[in-house]
Parts: C-alpha cells; structure tokens; sequence
C-alpha cells in the first residue's frame, strides 16, 4: 500500500535513503504514472527478486518466490487481493503475504516476505 512518508536523499549510486534514524535502504522502482492498476514489476536483488503489483491502485511488494517450492509468483493469476503461485497453486493474500484457504495447520506459517512501498514526489521506491 502506497505510504507518503518523510522524503529520502538520493546517496549518489542511483538508490536512496531515509532521512529517518532508521537504516531502511529505499530501492527506486520508477514513476508512478507508467505503473496503472494490474500492472506488475520484478525488482531484481543480488539474493532476492521482489514483485511489485498494483492492485486496484493499491501497492504491494513481497518475495517473487513461493516458499514452497521456489515458482516465480509473477507468473500466478491474480484474483482480488489472492495471488497464486504457478506451480502448485498456493494462494497468498498480496496485502499480508499470507497463505490463505489451506487446511493444513503445517502449512500455516507459510507466509511471503513482504515489503513497504513508498510513493514519493511521484515516484515508487521499495523499503528494504
């Protein structure tokens, strides 16, 4: 969910920081006007690749990877606020990150990592 929070400083290697105390690491994504409702984006790390969605005009970022079995989530079909994953059709609530609909307790604590989204001065930044 987009979050209008305190403005970063850019650190001169093309990614950008927090004035807050707080040590998060802001990635840049790019604008958000060239980012409309269904649209996804992967954002790839040196260890990680995160999905950026917009849902209904609603930002969300979380692990592209299912922990199940490693599918590539950006390839699931979306329904509402539910992404499933392509391989074996896990549902994750996108707003949580969370398994939904399964009936195994072991399965519960399956959860994706997730991560804020911050809108700034028309731009999308993901916060490491």
């Amino acid at each position: 969910m987009a979050d209008f929070s305190p403005k970063t400083e850019n650190s001169g290697d093309g990614s950008s920081y927090s004035q807050s105390p707080s040590l998060t690491k802001n990635i840049l994504v790019g604008p958000l006007s060239e980012f409309s409702p269904g649209k996804r984006k992967v954002v790839r790390m040196p260890n990680d690749s995160i999905l950026l969605l917009n849902v209904d005009g609603e930002l969300f970022a979380f692990s592209n990877f299912c922990p199940h079995a490693g599918g590539y989530l950006q390839y699931g079909p979306l329904e509402g606020y539910i992404l499933e994953c392509p391989l074996h059709y896990w549902p994750f609530d996108v707003r949580t990150g969370c398994l939904v609909g399964m009936n195994q307790p072991s399965l519960l604590d399956e959860v994706l990592p997730t991560y804020s989204v911050l809108v700034i001065d028309g731009l999308i930044y993901i916060q490491l």
